[in-house]
């Protein structure tokens, strides 16, 4: 997978996971819905990185420990 999709994914479950205090593993397991996975993988990064960018706190969201 590319390296950019790997950086939504752990920026989106960082996100899940202190909104709702639940960790989630998102996973692509349907090949004929990787364009509608992708696609709403942007929307919930868009709605993430608007969270980083307004929570100064949340500095390490999308790194890895």
């Amino acid at each position: 997978m590319h390296s950019e999709t790997i950086h939504k994914i752990q920026v989106v479950q960082a996100y899940i996971h202190h909104k709702t205090g639940k960790q989630v593993q998102i996973v692509f397991n349907n090949p004929m819905r990787v364009q509608q996975h992708l696609a709403m993988l942007d929307h919930a990064y868009m709605i993430a990185g608007g969270f980083k960018n307004n929570n100064s706190n949340e500095a390490n969201i999308g790194k890895e420990k």
